[in-house]
């Protein structure tokens, strides 16, 4: 039975169990390794979430929800504006930190519903996801649920999942 919940510590051994599976599947493909220390923070500050099956840890997200502090730090109106011009409605950016799966289970509609979890989350809100360049798996991921290619800045590949209001009346400026 699949269930989605907010970590608690707990689960750390597992996690890092999992982790290092995914570290080593995604060296061996030549790609960079997820931030553990990341990882460690978010189940410290409760953003962390975990896919289970009877106990046993499929796969793993977090978001930010205020990531323009984290995107944009300190005093970088133009920057942030610049990057939000072309997105249309003005929402909050919510950053999805990272997303991973049992290396052994992926392509099996795992990360989909750990994505669509997250975006259930955060309705109101523009999605980015910072991504290696050449990691065209995850780049093909994010394109089926609806992301789009924003730019490309020191090897790191931003895509975004605007927000679309839905309904009559959403986006009336007056």
């Amino acid at each position: 039975m699949l269930k989605i919940k907010k970590a608690g510590s707990e689960e750390k051994e597992r996690l890092d169990s999992l982790l290092r599976r995914v570290d080593a599947s995604l060296s061996k493909k030549g790609f960079g390794e997820i931030d553990s220390r990341s990882v460690a923070l978010a189940l410290e500050e409760g953003r962390l979430f975990v896919l289970l099956n009877h106990g046993e840890i499929l796969g793993a997200y977090s978001f930010t929800a205020n990531a323009k502090a984290v995107l944009f730090p300190g005093d970088s109106p133009r920057a942030y504006f610049s990057f939000l011009d072309g997105l249309g409605v003005e929402a909050p950016l919510t950053l999805l930190s990272f997303l991973f799966v049992d290396p052994s289970l992926q392509g099996k509609g795992l990360g989909s519903l750990m994505l669509q979890d997250a975006l259930s989350a955060r309705k109101e809100t523009h999605f980015v996801a910072l991504i290696e360049n050449k990691n065209l798996v995850a780049a093909s991921f994010l394109l089926h649920h609806g992301f789009l290619f924003h730019h490309e800045e020191k090897g790191t590949a931003w895509y975004v999942r605007p927000y679309v209001p839905q309904g009559l009346c959403q986006n009336v400026r007056w």
